[in-house]
């Protein structure tokens, strides 16, 4: 059960997604609650959902992301990511149920109650973003997830404005 305080933090999360990202719901409000919601990548033709778990002790500990949908996500190569589980290269974590990919969002010496499921979503969209320039370039995608987007040479041309303009909402 949640306390007084998750509640109103809940309350104020879904307040701020349904502004900021409306396409995002809340499931199961007492517990096991999750958030998912379907985003589009400039570029890519695919719907992609993400969800969100957020355990019992969620604001102070950190929520689980993961690619929901589809659940097999091919790499350049052929292979999956879903077969790497957790890779550096890739930004994952262990995959989740059912083997779904877990996005690497933060790590957890970093999480604080004072990051936003916004935030989080936010970094699974740039995610998102990244893997398309994988499958364009064959790169890994912590080459994309760098802060500068690596050198401008290398990069696709949809992640040019990413920074300004880092998601296309799939209502």
């Amino acid at each position: 059960m949640r306390s007084f305080e998750q509640c109103q933090r809940l309350a104020f999360e879904q307040a701020v997604l349904r502004r900021e990202m409306p396409q995002v719901r809340f499931y199961n409000y007492s517990q096991d609650t999750y958030v998912e919601g379907a985003f589009a990548v400039a570029g890519d033709w695919r719907e992609y959902v993400l969800r969100v778990d957020l355990d019992d002790g969620f604001p102070d500990s950190m929520p689980s992301l993961y690619v929901a949908s589809p659940h097999t996500l091919f790499r350049h190569d052929g292979g999956t990511i879903n077969d790497l589980g957790c890779s550096h290269a890739f930004h994952t974590r262990p995959n989740g149920p059912g083997g779904c990919v877990q996005i690497c969002h933060c790590s957890a010496q970093n999480w604080g109650a004072s990051r936003t499921l916004v935030q989080v979503l936010i970094k699974g969209v740039l995610w998102l973003s990244a893997y398309q320039a994988h499958l364009e370039t064959g790169r890994s995608l912590s080459e994309f997830m760098r802060s500068d987007g690596g050198p401008p040479e290398t990069r696709p041309a949809h992640f040019e404005n990413l920074a300004s303009s880092p998601w296309r909402v799939v209502l």
